[in-house]
């Protein structure tokens, strides 16, 4: 990449990154994700993990069909996460699953990767005084 100097490297386990000011940490919600997904039909809906552990558990309300038997009747899959843009693990996973990247609390910016977990290098451009002009991850390196 002309005009840049290698930095070094991020490592991803999580499919995305998190741009932040180190000063704003403090405020990090430390959470778990909080994924709500299941099966819906206009105003009904069946919750995994409370209403059914599996895709072909026998729901009684519904005659012993399973939740997958009805997505074969028109019913569809839903997936949520309610906390977007909160500055959490649960925040800026909503987002980057939801939209690839955007905005999260406190000035973070939060980002998919282009190809998943891995190790992806980050490069600076650097003017005539030593400042730092530009930063670039490569998440989709050129073969």
């Amino acid at each position: 990449m002309e005009g840049l100097e290698k930095v070094g490297d991020i490592w991803v386990d999580s499919g995305q990154v998190l741009i932040v000011d180190p000063c704003y940490l403090s405020k990090w919600e430390d959470d778990d994700l909080v994924h709500i997904r299941g099966i819906r039909k206009g105003n009904k809906s069946y919750q995994y993990g409370k209403d059914f552990q599996f895709y072909d558990d026998p729901l009684k309300e519904e005659g012993d069909r399973t939740p997958n038997d009805l997505v074969r009747q028109g019913w569809e899959f839903y997936s949520e996460y309610p906390q977007s843009g909160e500055f959490s693990y649960s925040g800026v996973s909503q987002l980057t699953c939801e939209k690839r990247y955007g905005q999260l609390e406190h000035g973070a910016v939060g980002s998919s990767t282009g190809l998943g977990d891995g190790c992806y290098p980050v490069y600076a451009k650097v003017n005539s005084e030593g400042r730092v002009e530009k930063l670039i991850i490569e998440f989709m390196q050129e073969e």
